[in-house]
């Protein structure tokens, strides 16, 4: 009875700046901007030790315009990652997401930028 009371009832979801398994890691919106990418987006997935690796719940697709910067994508995406947010839990509390598998073999990484490379 203990260890039932104890367990989560649903497990750990993120919120991604990108389309995940594409800039997998810490830098994904300065990476898909220097990259040129059209679009990036926001994924929202369940969390596990591999890092940004977990199922996809749900994901948005978001135009990155020639005025975009860092700044600006940022400030973006997080407001589609809150409404997206919003969108997912209660869906995902009444059953109604078919987690996807992210495919290893497509994943790309965004590591983490350093100071020189953020000029």
């Amino acid at each position: 009875g203990t260890k039932l009371l104890k367990s989560p009832k649903y497990k750990s979801i993120n919120c991604h700046a990108s389309l995940l398994p594409s800039y997998r890691g810490g830098a994904p919106i300065h990476q898909a901007i220097k990259d040129g990418l059209e679009y990036t987006g926001v994924s929202i997935m369940y969390m596990e030790k591999k890092m940004d690796a977990g199922d996809i719940l749900n994901t948005v697709k978001v135009k990155i315009e020639d005025t975009d910067n860092c700044g600006t994508m940022f400030e973006k995406l997080s407001l589609v990652g809150r409404d997206l947010l919003m969108e997912t839990i209660p869906l995902l509390i009444e059953g109604k997401i078919n987690p996807i598998k992210q495919t290893e073999s497509e994943a790309t990484f965004a590591y983490n930028i350093t100071n020189e490379e953020k000029n």
